[in-house]
């Protein structure tokens, strides 16, 4: 029989139930998104979205399960029930989200092993209004030879099972779908997870441009947390990202199996009431990842969870993550922000020094000690810093007497974390002979006073002091700061003729009369 009308009854349920329903996906991203679910909760391993902007239509082709007539009667006469087997996108309303946009959709599909011919239901707004006691859908089945990629030219190099085309889509809605890379955004973030882990191709088509989904993993540090609750553990995996993000990408991946998971914007579920903390860690623009959540109930539109028990649970899992390990996270970047500060002070001092030692080779006893150069990258390829240590005379050779000029951290420690938390790529470019800058807090027995000292050919700044405290933050003044205790670790050097008293009254002098002048000043 090629055509028919079938009569499929709903229950209780009106027409335009259904269209209140249809109408919960307001925006085109919201439509497509739905779509792209509800094939891979019918096991798509490979999706389309094709545009045509003439004929404001919109293809969503894949290779899943398909369905055959009587399931598509079960599940339209099971419309907006809540299913009891937890999975997402089976309420019965999926494809209904095309309503929101367009005049009417049809289906063409059939179980995805069956050689059986396709068949067609088709299902429009009008179709939909005051129907109240039973709902006709036309339906007809395809002739023998028909395939969906062929017949509407979709170009699949995929098996197509099911396909859904949404026609005469508002204007308003046609317009916005333009932006094929914002729609190619929005599918791309919400199911990045499923992409990455289990090899889902999504395409996006405009017509003239086919675009495959390939969300970029999250850079930086991984580090994964578990807050257990009542209804289940709150997996936070999350990644620390080398620099602030004006726009994270954090998502609460919803779902208990691989089949289920669905991403939700973390941003949908902050509300104004969480805590300063919740606020500060989560907007901080350092921390990316996914947050796994295995309860909790979607609202139809899949935008945001249900208010209820769990919930409430969930918001106390992120108070917790971010009154601990987030709060954590945060202030061990500020230090390393601050190091980092220093690093690029050095790095100016250094190079204002570089050439005066070079002339002034009489010093070259006194500042100057085998050093290993080491270059730093970031992930996204801009150099950061050159890091110099010193090394044991006794197991390294002398290369050269060139003096360089790059940063230097503390002595004898490469500490790629602070550039880059997931270890930024490290060089090795030479080993020469050099002066090295370095800073820490002194211990007990070294005194608080001093504010600088010199051990071999390694300058150390008393990290603790007052005065370094206080220019810190002002870039300007504390290179100044810097240099001035290298020039007084010169004069020492070069009198070093003179008696010790003599020198005793002159760093005196220097250090308490002077620079806190001079700082004061700065500051």
């Amino acid at each position: 029989m090629r055509a028919s009308s079938l009569e499929i009854g709903i229950g209780f349920h009106s027409g335009n139930t259904l269209l209140h329903l249809a109408d919960t996906y307001p925006r085109p991203g919201q439509v497509a998104v739905e779509l792209v679910q509800n094939a891979i909760d019918a096991g798509a391993e490979n999706i389309l979205l094709k545009i045509d902007q003439k004929k404001k239509t919109l293809y969503c082709a894949d290779d899943g399960q398909g369905e055959s007539f009587e399931g598509i009667c079960s599940r339209f006469q099971r419309i907006s029930e809540r299913q009891k087997d937890g999975k997402i996108g089976h309420k019965g309303i999926g494809n209904l989200a095309s309503l929101s946009i367009a005049e009417n959709f049809s289906l063409t599909t059939r179980p995805h092993t069956s050689n059986e011919r396709f068949f067609t239901i088709s299902l429009s707004r009008k179709g939909l209004q005051d129907k109240a006691d039973g709902l006709t859908l036309p339906c007809h089945t395809e002739s023998d030879d028909f395939r969906p990629g062929s017949q509407y030219k979709l170009g699949t190099d995929f098996r197509i099972s099911t396909l859904l085309i949404v026609r005469k889509i508002k204007d308003a809605a046609i317009r916005r779908m333009e932006d094929i890379t914002a729609l190619c955004k929005e599918v791309e973030e919400r199911f990045a997870t499923q992409i990455l882990t289990r090899g889902i191709r999504i395409f996006v088509d405009n017509g003239s441009q086919r675009t495959k989904l390939c969300p970029n993993p999250f850079p930086g540090e991984k580090l994964e947390y578990i807050i257990k609750t009542e209804f289940g553990e709150v997996t936070f995996e999350i990644y620390i990202s080398p620099k602030p993000e004006k726009k994270p990408r954090l998502f609460v991946v919803h779902g208990r199996t691989e089949g289920e998971k669905y991403n939700i914007p973390l941003s949908a579920i902050l509300k104004s009431d969480f805590s300063a903390m919740v606020n500060e860690v989560f907007h901080s623009g350092y921390l990316q990842g996914n947050i796994h959540l295995p309860f909790c109930t979607l609202t139809p539109n899949r935008e945001e969870l249900e208010y209820d028990d769990e919930l409430f649970a969930f918001w106390n899992a992120l108070e917790t993550y971010a009154r601990g390990e987030g709060s954590k996270i945060l202030e061990g970047l500020s230090e390393q922000k601050t190091e980092l500060k220093v690093f690029q002070v050095l790095n100016r001092v250094l190079k204002g020094f570089s050439s005066y030692l070079k002339n002034h080779r009489e010093l070259t006893d006194y500042f100057s000690a085998p050093v290993s150069v080491t270059h730093h990258q970031a992930v996204d390829g801009d150099d950061i810093v050159n890091i110099r240590t010193e090394e044991k005379r006794s197991r390294d050779k002398v290369g050269g007497s060139s003096h360089g000029v790059p940063v230097f951290e503390r002595k004898g420690v490469v500490h790629g974390g602070v550039i880059d938390p997931t270890g930024s790529r490290r060089k090795l470019i030479h080993r020469q002979s050099g002066l090295v800058l370095t800073w820490r807090v002194p211990t007990p027995t070294e005194g608080r006073n001093w504010r600088s000292k010199r051990e071999g050919a390694t300058i150390i700044f008393n990290a603790s002091h007052e005065d370094w405290r206080k220019v810190q933050e002002n870039t300007d003044a504390h290179t100044e700061y810097c240099r001035q205790l290298i020039l007084k670790e010169i004069v020492l050097a070069k009198c070093k003729d003179l008696s010790s008293n003599n020198l005793d009254v002159f760093n005196g002098m220097f250090e308490g009369e002077f620079l806190p002048a001079f700082v004061e000043i700065l500051a």
